[in-house]
């Protein structure tokens, strides 16, 4: 008689098995080892279905997609555990110097650009001028120093409401999102070093931009102006990681970015445990996220940057320990092009790697 779904859970089926084993213990057979009798196998499958009814279950029972869980299901294998943001800002090109590396006159007599420059803070103020730095596209100081993660605005979409009808009723239409994803307000928090490198960037960018305004400063390249491009503006590339430390979960791109505000009311109250921390506000004309042009993007702009090593593993298995040695050159790891077991779980995913000089 044949076997069906129905007997799978009847009173006899759980009792006896010698002839009625449905497709679900036949799975469970099939993983485990050994050679096993009749009597075996009814046991097994019997103390496997007394784990589900206990709330404990195989990675193979966590069925999403084809099947119902109709109680709450405790999911080990799924669950999002350590993660880690990365951050990246990418260089505006503050006109602070010239091609020769010498201070923009435009700017050489006023006291504040040039005692920095006699002080040796050009490491700091090169973190705002690209054309400068070939090859160091980010600003690795903020993405070294930031302690907080960024906030991502929600999507939400627009209505179109109909007029009423004879009865009152409205229908509403589902319009689009671009809205959220323009004009974003974000913050970043900050543990500065004790030469104060963090809150002097960022007040460099303020007298630059005070200048700017007042019309007293021009771009570093008549290209600018020529094809309307705004120099002074940052873009930022957001990164979450999973528990490997490379496999990325979700990945954002800001465009447009401005810091507006100097944290100068941080330094009222200095704390004494040495950890100078402060929050910087900014202002993004855009945001896009999951979108593949992203991750296009951020290679393209790491290619630029020379190493002696293509790839520094986060684990270094020769040694048995995590690797913490410096590296320089972030990219992105592409999946295979072609998944042949398209099964749930079993998905391409986008890897974070790091190049440097070993």
């Amino acid at each position: 008689m044949p076997y069906t779904v129905d007997d799978a859970y009847s009173d006899d089926a759980i009792i006896t098995t010698d002839s009625k084993i449905d497709s679900t213990a036949v799975q469970d057979r099939a993983a485990l080892d050994g050679e096993w009798s009749s009597d075996t196998i009814s046991t097994d499958v019997n103390f496997l279905r007394f784990l589900r009814s206990n709330g404990i279950y195989r990675r193979s029972d966590m069925q999403l997609f084809n099947s119902f869980h109709r109680f709450p299901r405790l999911d080990p294998y799924n669950v999002v555990t350590t993660t880690r943001e990365y951050i990246f800002f990418i260089k505006p090109d503050l006109h602070l110097y010239n091609a020769s590396g010498s201070l923009n006159p435009e700017i050489s007599n006023n006291p504040i650009f040039s005692d920095l420059q006699n002080r040796g803070y050009q490491f700091v103020m090169e973190q705002l001028q690209s054309s400068v730095t070939a090859g160091q596209p980010y600003m690795n100081i903020l993405s070294n120093r930031k302690t907080s993660n960024v906030d991502l605005p929600g999507v939400s979409a627009d209505l179109a409401t109909t007029n009423a009808n004879m009865y009152g009723t409205k229908l509403n239409y589902r319009k689009g999102t671009e809205s959220t994803d323009e004009n974003i307000d974000f913050s970043v928090e900050f543990e500065d070093t004790k030469y104060l490198e963090i809150y002097t960037l960022f007040k460099v960018y303020d007298e630059y931009e005070k200048r700017k305004w007042y019309g007293t400063v021009s771009p570093p390249n008549k290209d600018y102006i020529i094809n309307k491009v705004s120099h002074d503006k940052m873009g930022m590339f957001r990164f979450i990681v999973g528990e490997d430390g490379e496999t990325i979960l979700h990945w954002a791109q800001f465009w447009g970015v401005i810091p507006t505000s100097v944290p100068r009311d941080a330094l009222s109250d200095i704390p004494q445990d040495g950890h100078l921390k402060f929050t910087v506000s900014f202002k993004a004309d855009f945001v896009d996220d999951l979108n593949p042009v992203t991750l296009s993007d951020f290679n393209h702009l790491s290619k630029t940057i020379s190493c002696n090593t293509g790839c520094i593993p986060i684990f270094d298995v020769t040694n048995g320990y995590v690797s913490g040695e410096n590296v320089t050159k972030p990219y992105i790891e592409w999946p295979q092009q072609t998944n042949t077991n398209k099964t749930p779980g079993n998905y391409g995913m986008y890897k974070l790697k790091w190049g440097g000089n070993l």
